[in-house]
């Protein structure tokens, strides 16, 4: 009985390991076949074929199996413009060719599109993306890398900042803080100097278009959030901070919300105190 009852199990548990197994390849096959494949064949010739399993051999379907690559590939892109001109040699007439994101810089949309993520997205500092870019044969400097960043940023990404702050500055209810960073550039007598990072958000029932967006300043002073929001007018919630007071003071269409740090400290206090009591 003993063996029967043993032989069972291990058939229950071989079909179990079995469905794990094929539910496993199921959600592989499911996430595999999101990326672009490229199909590798590995073939016999026909002359050796004949040795091994003479005439009239017949090719049944292929064994498949999938692996996956993940390769850098640097490699120089040169653009040869084809120039032309009349016989007089008086016109000149150039080939239409992809316009430059830089002028005189070899960067291009995937080189600067690796950087930016590199940096923000993998939070590396731009020593070690050169460091990488070595190994994989380019010799880009941390001091290129970071031209090639402020004048990206400058150039392109401001321009979709300021959209977003367009479409911030519609919404009714917006959230404001601000807190001190220290800034290399901003040293002052060879310590780091002391600014601030704003950052403005789109209030907690703004689920449509929520927006996030940071605002660097050497100071505290209040102009900075009043420029910010300049032509603005909702609820603006945040700390009780004086320059959020004085937006509130100086400007009819701003209504602040003030949130205390030691008012929530109290209610906490008193809620304490409340349920002790009952």
């Amino acid at each position: 009985m003993d063996k029967i009852t043993d032989e069972v199990r291990l058939r229950e548990w071989g079909a179990a390991i079995a469905e794990c197994n094929n539910s496993g390849m199921r959600k592989r096959e499911r996430d595999l076949s999101k990326l672009p494949h490229r199909i590798v064949p590995h073939e016999i010739p026909e002359e050796e074929l004949r040795e091994q399993l003479g005439e009239g051999w017949v090719r049944l379907p292929d064994q498949i199996y999938k692996k996956v690559e993940r390769t850098v590939k640097v490699e120089v892109v040169e653009h040869h413009i084809a120039v032309y001109t009349d016989k007089a040699h008086k016109r000149i007439v150039r080939a239409p060719h992809p316009a430059e994101l830089l002028n005189n810089s070899i960067v291009t949309p995937s080189l600067a599109a690796d950087v930016l993520n590199m940096k923000y997205a993998d939070a590396m500092p731009l020593n070690r993306i050169s460091e990488e870019f070595k190994r994989e044969g380019l010799n880009v400097g941390r001091n290129v890398l970071s031209s090639w960043v402020m004048r990206l940023t400058e150039r392109y990404l401001s321009l979709l900042y300021d959209r977003l702050r367009e479409e911030m500055l519609k919404q009714r209810v917006l959230q404001a803080d601000e807190t001190y960073v220290r800034v290399t550039e901003d040293r002052e007598g060879g310590c780091l100097g002391k600014s601030v990072m704003w950052v403005f958000r789109s209030g907690e029932y703004e689920k449509e278009h929520p927006v996030i967006l940071f605002n660097y300043q050497r100071t505290r002073e209040s102009a900075h959030p009043e420029t910010f929001l300049k032509g603005w007018s909702g609820i603006l919630e945040s700390d009780a901070y004086s320059g959020y007071k004085k937006l509130d003071r100086e400007n009819e269409g701003i209504t602040s919300a003030f949130r205390d740090r030691r008012s929530r400290s109290q209610l906490g206090n008193m809620r304490g105190v409340h349920m002790r009591t009952i």
